[in-house]
C-alpha cells in the first residue's frame, strides 16, 4: 500500500499546480485566486495551472466554488458569494493520505508537488496493515503493522 508522506521540515503541503490536478482527478471544478491583502481591502486575481508562485511561502491562494462577482472585497462587506473548497486540508489527515488521486498527483509531478516547506515522497507499507502517521515538526513517519487500533 502507498502512503504519502512529508519528509522534511515544515509541514504537508501541495503546490498550486499540484493541488489544480488533484482537484481535476478529483471531478472538481475550482476558480483559482490569488489574494492579496491591503489593509482593510482584499484584492484577487484570477490563476490558472500555468500560475507559478513568485514569493512561494506567501502567497495566498483561495479555490473557489464559483467565479467571484468582483475582484475587491472590504472586510466589512457581505463575502456569502465566496464558497472556499478545502481539499487540501482533508489531505492532512492520515486516514487520506492512501488516497489514489493524491498518490497519483505526487508521482507524476513529483518534486513539483511540493508546497514551500514540504518535500512529499511516496513510501510503501505492507498491503492491509493499521498506520498511524506521526509527525515531529512537520518531519513525518510512518508506524505501521496490525491491531494497532488506528487507521
Amino acid at each position: 500500500m502507498k502512503i504519502v508522506l512529508n519528509k522534511c521540515f515544515g509541514g504537508f503541503g501541495l503546490s498550486h499546480k499540484a493541488e489544480l490536478h488533484l482537484y481535476e482527478l478529483k471531478g472538481i471544478n475550482v476558480y483559482a485566486y490569488l489574494s492579496v491583502r491591503m489593509g482593510d481591502v482584499f484584492s484577487f486575481e484570477r490563476v490558472d495551472k500555468s500560475y507559478n508562485p513568485k514569493l512561494k511561502v506567501w502567497e495566498d491562494i483561495w479555490y473557489l466554488e464559483k467565479e467571484l462577482p468582483k475582484l475587491e472585497f472590504h472586510i466589512n462587506e457581505d463575502w456569502e458569494c465566496i464558497k472556499q473548497i478545502e481539499l487540501i486540508s482533508d489531505m492532512r489527515d492520515s486516514k487520506n493520505r492512501i488516497d489514489p488521486d493524491l498518490i497519483a498527483t505526487v508521482e507524476l509531478l513529483g518534486d513539483a508537488s511540493n508546497a514551500a516547506y514540504a518535500n512529499l515522497k511516496i513510501v510503501e507499507i505492507p498491503d492491509e496493515s493499521n498506520f498511524i502517521i506521526k509527525e515531529y515538526d512537520g518531519m513525518e513517519t510512518a508506524v505501521y503493522g496490525f491491531d494497532l487500533g488506528e487507521v
